[in-house]
């Protein structure tokens, strides 16, 4: 049956490229997200996008060599045929010739050649709809779509969740999982330090910075700067939602090593997409 629905179609395309991220890691493959449209909310046929764009990107990370990168990006929505451009790109081989590829996508497409590497032109067809903005209720507060509060959650990746970064490392050897975990470790015993630096994790670990990098982007695809933040503020969030603890923004965020609110609600907001406030207000009724 076509399901069709009223959704912010660049979150989730977003999602669903984050869903293959594991896949792409497990290949070595960079994977990353891009559009110009902060959002866009249109009807279309979620499972029949889904099951396409899936196994299509699947495929191209499949093709793609150690180390390279496919990138999707969203940047056009043609209002009078109803459809958006996808653009997505591979670097390192020139899959033009694979006409299987093609094959696996009912989309109109255009698949070219770019130097070395490859652009693929998807037009993905959706139906027209009167809405241009995300929901808000009658105070004035961002309503989450509960369609796609469901989809984020059903596709959140092993490379958002801490323990899950930690087995793919482990999937990788003993060696490589027991390094991520000591890390962890380390980051949250100084969780609540706001001096906390690089240096520091570094000598920590009995490792220089330069391979402290390496290995760190190896295992996480982040800098180990990045990396610090992003444990600070995962469990910030799970802070904020234990009721039990009964913390409010200013006390998680002290807790987790930010000194000023600010900072924290605009790196939250970065990482998660909402500030503090609006995530407390709607995670507890639709458990994201």
């Amino acid at each position: 049956m076509n399901h069709k629905t009223n959704i912010d179609i660049v979150n989730y395309f977003k999602c669903l490229v984050s869903s293959l991220r594991e896949k792409a890691n497990e290949q070595k493959v960079i994977l990353i997200f891009r559009s110009s449209i902060k959002n866009l909310i249109v009807s279309y046929n979620e499972s029949y996008i889904e099951s396409q764009l899936t196994k299509f990107l699947s495929k191209i990370i499949l093709f793609t060599p150690q180390d390279e990168i496919v990138c999707v990006r969203f940047e056009k929505y043609y209002t009078q045929k109803h459809c958006l451009e996808l653009i997505i790109t591979n670097t390192g081989v020139d899959l033009s010739r694979l006409t299987e590829l093609g094959s696996l996508i009912s989309f109109e497409n255009k698949i070219e050649s770019i130097n070395k590497g490859t652009k693929f032109t998807l037009e993905i067809p959706l139906a027209p709809s009167n809405k241009n903005h995300l929901d808000f209720n009658k105070s004035g507060r961002l309503m989450f779509n509960p369609y796609y509060l469901e989809i984020n959650k059903r596709l959140t990746t092993y490379f958002s969740k801490i323990e899950n970064l930690e087995k793919l490392a482990e999937d990788k050897s003993d060696k490589e999982g027991e390094f991520l975990k000591r890390v962890n470790l380390i980051i949250k015993t100084y969780l609540n330090d706001n001096n906390f630096r690089v240096s520091k994790l570094a000598n920590a670990m009995a490792v220089s910075r330069t391979q402290l990098f390496r290995k760190v982007k190896y295992l996480t695809q982040m800098s180990p700067i990045q990396y610090i933040l992003f444990i600070r503020l995962q469990i910030a969030k799970e802070l904020l939602l234990e009721q039990s603890l009964g913390l409010n923004i200013s006390e998680v965020s002290y807790k987790v090593g930010f000194i000023s609110n600010s900072h924290f609600s605009r790196a939250f907001k970065k990482q998660f997409g909402v500030n503090p406030s609006t995530y407390i207000q709607n995670a507890s009724g639709n458990n994201i």
